[in-house]
């Protein structure tokens, strides 16, 4: 019979296992996020920088490039945000043609979870969350054409009023 404290070992055990099986599961959600979404818009992937959260709330939160130069990686990229449980990631994506400096571009958060087995998403820092079944193509490109909407969309109102942000940021 276990003794109290191999009991204890036991579920720091289970609990760190099921930590990073959780880990690897959103990361793997959020690579097919992504990947889908640049293939349903047709966006190259040299077009796409990813942006790391701060790890601040509130004034000064921010997604920034990799400082040393070059890009993260998705696994450097993605940071868990304990307060509200989603895994975060910030995408920039240059709109203008190669070569035109300073390049155009704009920039959006997307955040993930999983809960009861199921994967959560949203969309900017405020966004509605939503389930979403990666296993069914159609819900996939319901979620891609929606994203590509908003992104229009900002984009036009960007143009117009240059400090309006809902949860995207755009730079011209």
């Amino acid at each position: 019979m276990p003794s109290k404290y191999e009991e204890m070992c036991t579920a720091a055990e289970m609990a760190r296992k099921e930590w990073a099986d959780q880990s690897e599961r959103c990361l793997g959600y959020m690579q097919f996020i992504v990947d889908g979404f640049l293939k349903y818009c047709g966006i190259s992937p040299d077009r796409i920088t990813l942006l790391r959260w701060n790890e601040v709330t509130g004034p000064g939160e921010a997604y920034l490039e990799k400082k040393e130069g070059g890009r993260y990686p998705l696994p450097d990229a993605i940071v868990f945000d304990e307060k509200d449980g989603y895994w975060h990631l910030g995408l920039a994506i240059t709109v203008s043609a190669p070569g035109v400096f300073p390049p155009s571009w704009f920039g959006f958060a997307v955040c993930v979870k999983e809960k009861d087995g199921q994967v959560v998403v949203k969309t900017g820092l405020d966004g509605m969350p939503q389930q979403l079944d990666l296993s069914q193509p159609s819900q996939c490109n319901g979620f891609y054409e929606g994203l590509a909407k908003i992104c229009e969309q900002s984009l036009r109102d960007g143009r117009k009023s240059p400090s309006k942000r809902l949860g995207f940021l755009t730079e011209a």
